[in-house]
């Protein structure tokens, strides 16, 4: 009776199993047919990005920006935002519309679902790191038209200090504008100090904004206040007034500019842009998978 028994378990063991590989059978058959025009889109955007040769990125953000290299950037992100951006994000959407009863193919689909989301996060992370890169390129030109139109400024300013300091008639007030000038001049040099040597970026940025463009401001109305009836000596003041407000767009552009580079430096691919390339190829783990269950 006992083996009997046993007999029959081991009948009904039997078909369970060829149940179940059935099943799995039917399930992975029907998961690749879903699956073809998914593999279809991912091996025409693999050629897209394929196409954008990103491996030669760093040559274009790790050596000097000419008019040429800013073109090839524009023409890299441009196609990154309005083709391969859009058509990841859809493979992903389609990809997660897909249905499958078995656990074992649920596992292999999981592992193509995590490299698909890998790719639209490292793609997205790039296209970022190149805006951001853009931006560095547009502050600094514009930090160093500033410091040019500083150094004009400055150089009107003394042209006017020295006729002014030149004649007898200007000297009461060319001395009263030049020592409201110096005090201003101290009280920068001491907060261009504290900031030069404060390491942390969103302190130097507020700083920027708190202290050292209100100075600037508070320069131009002590400047504007001083009573001064001399022709040249009011030359004087006008040219150094421009100085100030010269100033004033400059400091604003470096706390622009300090943000933007600590944006950069939190973008994962300003670690090195080509370790993120591989996981913009083939998943040889999803292939793996698949091909063990195909055994």
């Amino acid at each position: 009776m006992k083996i009997k028994l046993l007999y029959l378990m081991m009948f009904v063991l039997v078909l369970i199993i060829a149940a179940c590989s059935n099943e799995l059978h039917s399930d992975l058959q029907k998961y690749k047919r879903d699956m073809k025009p998914i593999y279809k889109k991912e091996n025409s955007i693999l050629k897209d990005i394929d196409e954008l040769r990103l491996n030669q990125l760093d040559q274009l953000i790790g050596t000097e920006v000419t008019v040429e290299k800013r073109k090839e950037l524009n023409e890299l992100q441009d196609k990154l935002e309005k083709r391969i951006i859009p058509e990841v994000k859809d493979l992903r959407k389609q990809a997660e519309n897909i249905n499958v009863s078995t656990n074992e193919v649920k596992d292999a689909h999981n592992i193509y679902m995590s490299n698909v989301k890998k790719k639209e996060e490292t793609i997205t992370e790039l296209n970022e790191y190149i805006s951001l890169f853009k931006q560095s390129i547009k502050s600094n030109e514009k930090i160093l038209e500033y410091t040019n139109i500083f150094e004009q400024n400055k150089s009107d300013a003394e042209k006017n200090a020295k006729l002014a300091k030149n004649n007898p008639e200007d000297k009461e007030d060319y001395e009263a504008l030049v020592s409201v000038i110096d005090k201003n001049s101290e009280e920068l040099s001491t907060k261009a100090k504290y900031l030069n040597e404060t390491q942390n970026v969103q302190d130097r940025a507020d700083y920027i904004e708190k202290e050292i463009i209100p100075l600037f401001s508070k320069n131009v109305k002590s400047l504007n206040q001083t009573n001064i009836s001399s022709k040249r000596v009011n030359q004087m003041r006008q040219a150094q007034i421009e100085v100030y407000y010269t100033l004033i767009n400059y400091y604003k552009e470096r706390k622009k500019g300090i943000i933007i580079e600590e944006k950069l430096q939190k973008v994962q691919v300003a670690n090195g842009v080509s370790s993120q390339f591989s996981y913009l190829g083939k998943d040889e783990k999803y292939d793996k998978a698949i091909e063990r269950l195909n055994k």
